[in-house]
């Protein structure tokens, strides 16, 4: 009796810590998606503004070149 009692309270105990982890990893994992979201937003507003910046660039020049 006492063996089985035991043994059941570790196995409770087992799946508690095992939903823990779980749910840390879910957590971890939600972070790591948010993390790479922002960091293309990022990337995505950088590119957009070389773009805009080598166009006025290029810009400049050729009214350089003409004027």
């Amino acid at each position: 009796m006492i063996t089985r009692s035991i043994q059941a309270s570790r196995d409770l105990a087992r799946r508690n810590a095992q939903r823990v982890f779980e749910q840390a990893d879910a957590k971890r994992s939600l972070a790591r998606t948010v993390a790479e979201d922002e960091r293309d937003a990022i990337n995505a507003k950088t590119a957009k503004l070389r773009a805009l910046r080598l166009a006025k660039e290029e810009e400049d020049r050729l009214k350089g070149v003409s004027g």
